[in-house]
């Protein structure tokens, strides 16, 4: 969904430029769980003028979040799609494994890394991990450091994403088999889950139902004052 928004964006011609996990809301629309994206704050038109973009990337470098930041927002380059290319990159990581693919005690340090260290394995940070090749690839193409090696936008990187034969991730040695689609409040998500784990159709959790207990009390509580009152009965009329 993060991807779908950001694809009408970039075709519209414009950069969100603050892409981080924080910034996706998840809602539930009546029929299915739905994130959508939030905080164009540092956003930016392309095609602006020189002055105008050197002025707004220059925010970025200071406003931005370091932990997403693509190499050149750290080294305060000119923006185009590719940088939240990298940007949503480093969410997707984060959301197969649960850690950033960097780690840094500062900003400096962090933006260090953007620049020069390639991310680690997906399968690597994450006990018990195990991911197609397919997946890896999208994300390491999303992670490249010099952006022409990048999709050229949101709409590229989305479809390369769901080209990737599911289930994409899983906890465990063997593949589980393809969960269905998130449809219920409890939901189950088809990307990342352990073997055997699939949920029952509508992918609700069932639950017992508390009417069989509701009635028994109602019935004890009713046999109960129905034997005080008999007793009061025959203890007054003695």
């Amino acid at each position: 969904d993060v991807l779908r928004g950001l694809a009408n964006a970039h075709a519209a011609g414009v950069l969100h430029r603050d892409i981080k996990s924080e910034n996706g809301f998840v809602v539930w629309d009546g029929q299915r769980w739905r994130c959508k994206l939030l905080d164009f704050g540092l956003v930016k038109f392309e095609g602006e003028s020189a002055a105008s973009q050197k002025k707004l990337t220059m925010q970025g470098s200071v406003f931005g979040s370091p932990a997403y930041m693509s190499p050149e927002q750290a080294t305060g380059m000119p923006l185009d799609a590719r940088g939240d290319v990298y940007s949503c990159g480093i969410v997707l990581y984060e959301l197969i494994t649960g850690s950033w693919p960097f780690e840094a005690e500062g900003q400096m340090e962090m933006m260090r890394a953007h620049l020069l260290e390639p991310p680690p394995p997906l399968v690597s940070k994450r006990e018990g991990l195990q991911v197609r090749p397919e997946l890896e690839a999208v994300v390491t193409k999303a992670l490249a450091k010099k952006k022409d090696q990048r999709y050229a936008n949101a709409g590229e990187f989305l479809a390369a994403l769901e080209a990737v034969p599911q289930p994409a991730a899983w906890i465990g040695t063997a593949a589980p088999v393809a969960a269905p689609p998130m449809v219920g409040p409890v939901a189950h998500s088809p990307v990342l889950h352990a073997p055997g784990q699939v949920p029952p159709p509508g992918g609700l959790v069932p639950q017992r139902s508390v009417l069989p207990i509701a009635l028994a009390v109602v019935v004890l509580g009713g046999l109960a004052l129905i034997a005080m009152l008999v007793g009061a009965y025959f203890f007054f009329m003695r």
